[in-house]
């Protein structure tokens, strides 16, 4: 009889030893691998596989949610969000949008440098022989702002995609890009299979900063991501090979 009140409590009590709590990442829906890519509403890349790493050590579950980056900040920051989480974030990003607003912080989940790409025949020219820089459109070349608003010795060419900006730089319609490097380089390599057509050119402008998960909601969660994220080096080493970055 005992036995059976044992088994019966341990059913009872199965259901909720499974369950495991659900917070709602906002995530750019647009592809950008090696860091992320969301496609057919799904999110892919290194930051998924680091953050469900994350959520798996806590036995916790993290429901990524495509929004179109125009509207991510804005949903995000609406005091009546379903978003617990956004990522990417950065402090420097958005500060207009976020005043007023106590955003929190991760330490650095990965490093970025947004940084110029030309033909290899081009490598160690002076900015003085760039006259026409390519972006994907949206994307703000800010090592380059003065050169294009103010002296206005670079002119600025927008595409949609960077498939597209990738061949203008190629061909020759713009003389050099200003895009995520590794982005860049995934694209060549994994995309259109032409490792090398442009590479990065470190001597012309260019911006490093770092990848960050951002709360408003969850300070006690987002310590313990600081806490996997100090623990956890050997993994995230492990992920970025694996991704190419």
């Amino acid at each position: 009889m005992r036995r059976m009140k044992w088994l019966l409590l341990a059913f009872l009590f199965q259901p909720l030893a499974l369950a495991s709590t659900k917070y709602r990442i906002g995530v750019e829906n647009i592809s950008y691998l090696p860091y992320y890519q969301s496609e057919h509403n799904q999110w892919s890349g290194f930051a998924r596989d680091f953050l469900d790493g994350f959520a798996k050590s806590e036995g916790i579950e993290f429901e990524y949610v495509p929004v179109p980056i125009n509207r991510l900040y804005d949903k995000f920051l609406d005091p009546s969000s379903d978003l617990d989480f956004k990522f990417p974030d950065n402090e420097h990003w958005a500060g207009d949008k976020k005043k007023g607003k106590a955003v929190l912080y991760t330490d650095a989940l990965v490093d970025f440098t947004d940084g110029t790409l030309v033909s290899p025949s081009r490598l160690g020219k002076p900015k003085s022989e760039l006259k026409t820089l390519g972006t994907v459109r949206g994307f703000t070349p800010w090592d380059y702002l003065a050169d294009i608003n103010e002296t206005k010795s670079i002119k600025l060419v927008e595409n949609d995609v960077l498939k597209g900006l990738i061949e203008q730089a190629k061909t020759g319609r713009v003389q050099g890009i200003y895009a995520n490097v590794a982005v860049v380089r995934y694209t060549l390599e994994q995309v259109m299979r032409e490792p090398g057509a442009l590479v990065f050119d470190p001597a012309l402008p260019h911006t490093q900063g770092t990848y960050k998960l951002s709360t408003i909601k969850h300070e006690a969660l987002l310590k313990k991501v600081n806490a996997y994220i100090a623990t956890h080096q050997g993994e995230r080493k492990a992920l970025e090979k694996k991704w190419g970055l």
